[in-house]
């Protein structure tokens, strides 16, 4: 029988002052980790002058003192543009930096690099960060990541998907095990040379990546399965026991809110492997009355800021409270977009930005993570 598994990773926080704490490797709950990342940031190109978006950075240390390898900081196609050196974190420390502090660090040059459009009226500086732990040896990290408008009085926040450690956790596609066993078994992140040639032999590329906690469909099956019972353990010396789960669907659900004409919606997607410039997904676009547009959306780079206004179709805006989904669903049957091996093992990280500026006390906004899902 068909087995459909969903995972709800929407960030409660907002509404109920809580999220999960599952501890499960392979799936984005909120829990301690080692190392830190900012899927993305977002920073108006006039902010020397006048901030109207800027992303602060919010780390804390539980009870280990953290010391940073570096910091990098990456535009959206993953391009390294510039590394430093982040402030340590002594036991139960708090550090927090505006994603501008590291921007007035850069170079014109490098900085242009990072300039990206997303509405006509709006350029910004945008990427992402990775902050890797020289120690990462105990889970006792969190951090938070806040989009903030402090001229307008908006700001909204997000814990940060913190990665556990999953040192000896073995690589899978569907069914298929190759590496050491380990605790973490089955939900250790691919790299983007493995999902290039579609092979399992590829290992690290940074540092100790491949010992990173993954954030894909594969994991997130194995993730599944494991809670209840049905992936076969390893052993050292039957690596190829391995999991039960095929991957055979899997699915992201970015909500999208306009509350008039002159509100926005960025759709903000980051994973750790760029499909390409020319990779077009075709999807469904919901609206409150549950009618669908069906369209292609790009999703060429591994940070993907898409701006809800440019998919929904005019009958889609009634000029008020519009509201609905985009359906991006993959399958494996799926001709033009398959759920093929790339998919599969890569990291996928989704975020919802609602905003509306009005008179003062009347100017908002929402940053909520997305809802998943996987099937076997």
């Amino acid at each position: 029988m068909k087995k459909i598994f969903i995972v709800l990773s929407v960030l409660f926080a907002i509404a109920l002052g809580a999220g999960p704490s599952m501890a499960v490797v392979g799936t984005l709950d909120d829990v301690k980790g080692v190392d830190g990342l900012v899927p993305f940031f977002i920073v108006n190109s006039g902010y020397k002058t006048s901030s109207t978006e800027n992303t602060l950075v919010v780390l804390q240390s539980f009870d280990t003192a953290v010391a940073w390898t570096r910091g990098y900081l990456y535009d959206v196609d993953s391009n390294l543009i510039f590394d430093w050196a982040p402030s340590a974190l002594t036991a139960w420390d708090v550090d927090k930096f505006y994603a501008s502090d590291i921007l007035d660090l850069m170079t014109a040059t490098d900085l242009a690099k990072l300039l990206v459009t997303v509405k006509a009226t709006d350029d910004y500086y945008a990427g992402y960060i990775v902050l890797e732990n020289a120690g990462r040896t105990a889970n006792e990290l969190g951090g938070w990541v806040y989009q903030v408008s402090l001229a307008a009085g908006k700001a909204s926040a997000s814990k940060l998907p913190m990665r556990e450690w999953a040192q000896g956790a073995l690589t899978t596609d569907q069914g298929n095990v190759i590496g050491t066993p380990g605790t973490a078994y089955g939900q250790r992140q691919a790299t983007s040379t493995l999902m290039a040639t579609n092979t399992l032999a590829a290992e690290v590329l940074l540092g100790n990546r491949g010992n990173y906690e993954a954030f894909s469909a594969n994991a997130l099956a194995i993730s599944t399965e494991r809670a209840f019972g049905l992936v076969n353990a390893a052993t050292a010396a039957n690596d190829s026991a391995g999991a039960s789960a095929q991957v055979t669907t899997f699915g992201l659900y970015p909500r999208y809110y306009l509350l008039d004409s002159t509100a926005d919606c960025f759709i903000i997607l980051w994973t750790n492997y760029a499909l390409g410039a020319a990779y077009e997904k075709h999807i469904n676009v919901f609206n409150a009355a549950e009618t669908s547009y069906s369209l292609n959306l790009p999703i060429p780079s591994e940070l993907n800021i898409i701006n809800a206004w440019t998919y929904l179709p005019p009958a889609f805006n009634t000029g008020s409270d519009m509201e609905g989904f985009f359906q991006i669903r993959w399958t494996l049957v799926d001709a033009a977009n398959p759920l093929d091996f790339a998919i599969r093992n890569m990291d996928w990280i989704g975020y919802s930005y609602q905003m509306a500026t009005a008179a003062a006390g009347q100017s908002w906004n929402v940053l909520e993570r997305l809802y998943t899902d996987v099937g076997t």
